[in-house]
């Protein structure tokens, strides 16, 4: 029986469907979902100043207006169910795990390849936080047009016709106005002419001006979403400098590589050791293995090989994260969610040429991948269930992150709402042995303590979170 791409497609959708049905049952998190969603009245009608402001402003500090149209649309069919959400959710990663099939057979040139690695890239573990999170749609959204826009590239190489050209130009400024992270695809053409184009001509450099304008034009914005946090002092070098935070910053490297290959214990706040010197182990493991990863990019390079423009691949995607300008967190598993592409190709492009030689070693490559396939698909499966509500998410954060005063906040948090007074105590006071001068662990405390009739303990939180806070207004007010 011949194996056509129609039903590869539809193997993939229907794996990916299975996998991540159970998130249909999940509800909304508080962890952004609120100001992107629940409370957020702006997608709750769809007027044109609602659209004019998702287009004038940016939310939890990032650019996104097609994202929030996005939502408003969602607001029209399903109000605040948020099983809407997650079927939405769950499609654009059935969209994104198609289109990565189709790019992969068209550079990879083998269908069984680019399926398998469609596979993973579609039920890898880490890919579970922008698909179950619905605050990350962003990702999805920006990533679906990243690829039809790079698809739309690699045709117009082929065939030269404009028309192509100018739909992933427009596509490229539509995964810009979803997420401006998808920047770096400029680079990535011109990688992949590189790498997979006999000749550069001159107007293979020129045609990438529309490209780096829009990138310079939303990269301008990105910087002026975060100035505010910036001025607060919320947005600094993790470590206090520069130094410390790129050495901390290359030693995560390894943090990257445990999650792409041994993606246990994930969570949603990871509190990674900053390192100070270049002597340390983490810090040295990950220079000798960058080192030996650029010598094979100059060989690739040198040879034209196309291992290179998948090692590119990841590296180029990672840039926006890699905390040159600060963001909020050191690494994530929803950073991963395009870079992650990049393994499966490269296992195929560097081992095939020995596999494929002998048919057992064929047969075994297969079913060894399958396996992987198979324990990404029950892993993510389980994974979901931790996004069900705040309070089995933020348990689980808390949990796996005992470090992370955020999560032992927001737990106590999820504790008071369901009444749980003295466990949310429990967990303020474990937020304050990891920071003493978290302001908001004290406020809450004090509201505990008044809720529990204990007015002098109460008293005495605001007092300490004032100590910390002069400008306070809730501790002031309480």
């Amino acid at each position: 029986m011949k194996i056509t791409n129609t039903f590869l497609i539809l193997a993939l959708v229907a794996a990916t469907l299975l996998t991540y049905l159970n998130t249909l049952d999940n509800g909304f998190v508080n962890w952004d979902d609120d100001s992107y969603v629940y409370e957020n009245s702006s997608i709750r009608a769809s007027t044109l100043s609602n659209i004019k402001e998702f287009f004038s402003r940016s939310y939890v500090s990032v650019y996104v207006p097609m994202t929030m149209l996005s939502y408003m649309l969602d607001y029209q069919l399903w109000e605040l169910d948020p099983f809407g959400y997650h079927v939405t959710n769950v499609l654009l990663h059935i969209l994104n795990v198609i289109l990565a099939f189709l790019l992969l057979n068209l550079l990879l040139k083998n269908r069984i390849a680019s399926f398998l690695c469609a596979f993973i890239f579609a039920l890898h573990p880490v890919q579970v936080e922008s698909v179950a999170w619905i605050s990350e749609r962003k990702n999805l959204l920006s990533s679906l047009f990243f690829f039809l826009s790079f698809i739309s590239y690699v045709r117009y190489k082929d065939r030269r016709r404009i028309s192509l050209y100018l739909s992933s130009i427009v596509l490229f400024l539509l995964a810009l106005l979803s997420k401006p992270s998808v920047v770096v695809l400029p680079l990535l053409l011109i990688s992949y002419d590189y790498f997979y184009c006999p000749q550069i001509s001159k107007r293979d450099i020129k045609n990438k001006i529309p490209f780096f304008l829009l990138s310079l034009l939303f990269c301008i914005i990105t910087v002026y979403s975060h100035e505010m946090l910036w001025q607060m002092g919320r947005e600094v070098y993790h470590g206090g400098s520069f130094s410390t935070n790129l050495l901390t910053m290359i030693s995560v490297f390894l943090n990257y590589l445990k999650l792409v290959f041994y993606p246990l214990n994930l969570s949603v706040s990871y509190t990674p050791n900053i390192c100070e010197s270049i002597f340390h182990p983490k810090v040295i493991t990950s220079i000798i293995l960058l080192a030996l990863i650029l010598f094979h990019l100059c060989f690739t390079i040198k040879r034209k090989h196309p291992s290179g423009f998948w090692i590119l691949w990841f590296f180029v995607i990672m840039l926006p994260v890699v905390n040159l300008v600060p963001i909020p967190t050191i690494y994530n598993d929803r950073y991963l969610y395009l870079s992650i592409l990049s393994f499966p190709a490269l296992f195929y492009l560097i081992l095939s040429p020995l596999v494929l030689r002998k048919k057992f070693l064929k047969g075994a490559a297969i079913l060894i991948i399958s396996a992987i396939v198979l324990c990404c698909g029950l892993l993510s499966y389980e994974r979901n269930k931790i996004w069900h509500d705040y309070l089995t998410f933020w348990s689980d954060t808390a949990k796996k992150s005992p470090g992370s005063v955020m999560a032992h906040i927001n737990l106590g948090n999820a504790y008071v709402d369901k009444a749980l007074f003295d466990k949310a105590i429990e967990e303020f006071q474990e937020a304050l042995t990891i920071d003493k001068n978290h302001a908001g662990a004290h406020v809450n405390l004090g509201n505990l303590y008044h809720e529990k009739d204990l007015p002098e303990k109460a008293v005495d939180e605001y007092q300490k979170a004032l100590d910390i806070d002069k400008n306070l207004p809730v501790a002031h007010i309480n």
